[in-house]
């Protein structure tokens, strides 16, 4: 969890205070940890499924497949936890920025 908040830090430029990333951290961090306890029973038979079919360019095609669930997953979780940072109720205990709904946008 650790991690991921302080990566969230890092790559948002520290523009956002630590707290308001601590959903985002708790999401990602739960959401890859089951990702990976699934992995031990999903992926030794998707590859060898994948190599028995396709030979070793399958292989290839499993690893990319499963490392884009987790990609995936890691952004889902990390955008969910923006969301769920600017609800009312964890942004007064959070102190997050106020949302920029209805914000005109600057343009060209």
């Amino acid at each position: 969890m650790a991690l991921w908040w302080w990566t969230q830090h890092l790559l948002l430029g520290r523009l956002i205070a630590r707290l308001p990333l601590l959903p985002g951290a708790l999401l990602t961090a739960t959401a890859l940890t089951a990702l990976s306890l699934t992995a031990r029973l999903y992926l030794p038979r998707a590859l060898d499924r994948a190599l028995a079919d396709y030979g070793p360019v399958g292989s290839v095609f499993a690893a990319l497949s499963w490392l884009i669930v987790v990609c995936v997953t890691g952004t889902v979780a990390v955008t969910a936890g923006a969301v769920l940072a600017q609800e009312p109720f964890l942004a007064r205990h959070l102190g997050s920025p106020p949302p920029r709904r209805g914000a005109p946008r600057p343009g060209p």
